[in-house]
């Protein structure tokens, strides 16, 4: 089991710090480089800042790790969102902070891959987007 988990974070951080799609190539045998994506069409419901965010987050590598309603390598963003309170006055930065430097412990021993290339804005962006899936269920 460690060895199994030990080689899932190793493709997910290969993935996350390979700035080419050459994981996703390696991973499907080379046929496609398309990204995977959140879904096919914004909701209607989103905010011109959630919009961002959530496309901020496609074109980056989090759906390489994330799903919005399913547990892939890392959490489902709905589940995270039903674990932070949209209203706490630290949420909001304590989130863009993983997203920038990364994490572990919080939801298993997979760690979360640093994305420095982010910057705080578009961090906090990403967050909101994911926050606001509580008001959607």
């Amino acid at each position: 089991m460690r060895n199994l988990l030990f080689a899932v974070a190793l493709v997910c951080l290969t993935a996350a710090c390979d700035g080419t799609e050459n994981a996703k190539e390696q991973e499907t045998g080379g046929g496609t480089t398309e990204k995977p994506t959140l879904s096919e069409e914004p909701s209607p419901q989103l905010t011109e800042v959630q919009t961002r965010g959530k496309k901020l987050m496609e074109m980056s590598t989090c759906p390489t790790c994330h799903a919005i309603n399913e547990k892939l390598v890392g959490p489902a963003y709905v589940d995270v969102a039903r674990r932070y309170d949209e209203e706490a006055d630290t949420t909001l930065s304590y989130l863009a902070g993983k997203v920038i430097n990364g994490g572990k412990g919080n939801w298993g021993e997979v760690p979360m891959t640093p994305n420095p290339q982010v910057s705080q804005e578009e961090a906090e962006d990403m967050v909101r987007f994911i926050l606001s899936l509580n008001d959607q269920e």
